[in-house]
């Protein structure tokens, strides 16, 4: 299954920050933010083939990303999420993809150039 993300800019200024980190089994990590909204949790959805198979909210603390988020200024730390994709048929194939809900704002894979940062190795 291939990851294939990229990270939607505006004209001026990015509003939606964070990464598609990697899989361990069969769960999907990484963390988004929104500068718009530097207190509000980020839903993400998660796509294959660009059709959504699942929600989660970035609600879960990542202190690794504590130098990041200050300079981008969250209120805390909690942008973090983890997507469990144990129901997801890994023999089709396809590509997977996560983006910011109800948006086109897409998430990059941590290690891609259009990546927002890269605060953790997928490898």
């Amino acid at each position: 299954m291939n990851i294939d993300s990229n990270i939607v800019h505006s004209a001026s200024t990015v509003r939606w920050h964070g990464a598609v980190e990697g899989i361990h089994q069969r769960l999907l990590y990484g963390w988004a933010f929104d500068s718009a909204r530097p207190d509000a949790r980020v839903v993400v959805e998660v796509c294959l083939d660009d059709h959504p198979v699942a929600c989660v909210a970035a609600d879960c603390a990542r202190a690794d990303l504590a130098g990041q988020l200050e300079a981008l200024g969250a209120a805390d730390l909690c942008h973090g999420f983890v997507a469990d994709l144990e129901g997801l048929s890994f023999d089709a194939g396809g590509t997977l993809s996560a983006r910011v809900a109800n948006s086109a704002a897409m998430l990059a894979p941590a290690d891609s150039p259009a990546s927002a940062t890269r605060s953790r190795s997928t490898g």
